[in-house]
Parts: C-alpha cells; sequence; structure tokens
C-alpha cells in the first residue's frame, strides 16, 4: 500500500494518528473497519482503518467543524474498547495490534 503521511492510504484505507477521529470513524462504519494499531512510535499513536481516504477526508472537515453527530453511549462504547486494545498492546509491549481481517490480507 502507498502510505501518505499526515492523511491516509492512497487507494483503499486510511491511517491517522487522531484517536478521537478514529474513534469517530469506527462509530461510523463499526469497530471492525479499525485494521491495525501501531503504538511503536512514542509520540504518536496510528490507527489503520478500512476506510475509503476520501470519504475519510470529507468526514475530517465535518468532524473538525464539529458537523459530525454521535450517540454518546455508542461513541463511549467503541472509546472503550478502543483504549481497552491500547492498554492491552502496552501490558503486552508488543506495540501492534492488529485485526484478524489485518491478518487475512485485508489492508495488507
Amino acid at each position: 500500500m502507498n502510505f501518505k503521511q499526515g492523511g491516509g492510504l492512497a487507494r483503499d484505507g486510511y491511517v491517522t494518528d487522531d484517536l478521537f477521529f478514529a474513534v469517530t470513524l469506527a462509530y461510523l462504519y463499526g469497530f471492525d473497519s479499525i485494521l491495525k494499531i501501531d503504538a511503536t512510535i512514542s509520540s504518536r499513536i496510528l490507527f489503520t482503518l478500512d476506510i475509503e481516504s476520501e470519504d475519510c477526508k470529507i468526514l475530517a472537515g465535518d468532524f473538525e467543524r464539529g458537523d459530525v453527530s454521535v450517540q454518546p453511549k455508542v461513541f463511549c462504547q467503541i472509546y472503550s474498547r478502543v483504549t481497552k486494545k491500547l492498554r492491552d498492546i502496552q501490558r503486552m509491549g508488543d506495540g501492534i495490534w492488529t485485526s484478524p481481517a489485518w491478518i487475512n490480507g485485508r489492508g495488507a
């Protein structure tokens, strides 16, 4: 895949280092849209999502303007799942979590 810094994948997917935007995308597209969480870089965490990058660019603008509505309870549930994965990564010392879809070749 062709990764672009600060934004996404050139074709079929998106990478962000914004936890809240990643959770918002997982809220909109489902938790299983998160393919990989990479916490190997000390200053930031990268989230790879199985979402079209062009859609994410539009949603990023909406997100920045505060134009994305979420149900707080569902958003908090997804946020809790993501932060649990982050704690698991830290506890295990792995640095990277990959979904079964990533392991099976989606997004690779």
